[in-house]
């Protein structure tokens, strides 16, 4: 069964705070990545793809973010142990971001 992603409006002023708010990681050796900000008290993860596309994950545990900026491949670990994942809630989130209106 496929996991359901709800669509979410987001101004940049908040994707901008959530961004302060934010541990940044990202490592150059994704294609399909342009950047990920985990908030851990929120167990939040916003992964911005290279295509434009942002998605907010929900109920990502500290645990799961140290063990993906450990993992070989960024994208086969965010891949299985997140996008796939029913327990961790996938929001599409739509509204102006980096000048861009979806």
């Amino acid at each position: 069964m496929a996991k359901e992603t709800k669509q979410t409006e987001m101004t940049q002023v908040e994707l901008d705070d959530f961004r302060r708010a934010s541990e940044y990681y990202i490592r150059k050796e994704s294609s399909n990545i342009k950047q990920l900000h985990y908030e851990k008290n929120a167990e939040a993860l916003i992964v911005e793809f290279s295509s434009g596309s942002i998605y907010r994950y929900t109920n990502v545990s500290a645990e799961k973010f140290a063990e993906m900026k450990k993992a070989d491949s960024v994208t086969k670990y965010l891949r299985e142990a997140v996008f796939n994942d029913p327990n961790c809630p996938t929001e599409a989130i739509r509204g102006v971001v980096d000048g861009v209106g979806y």
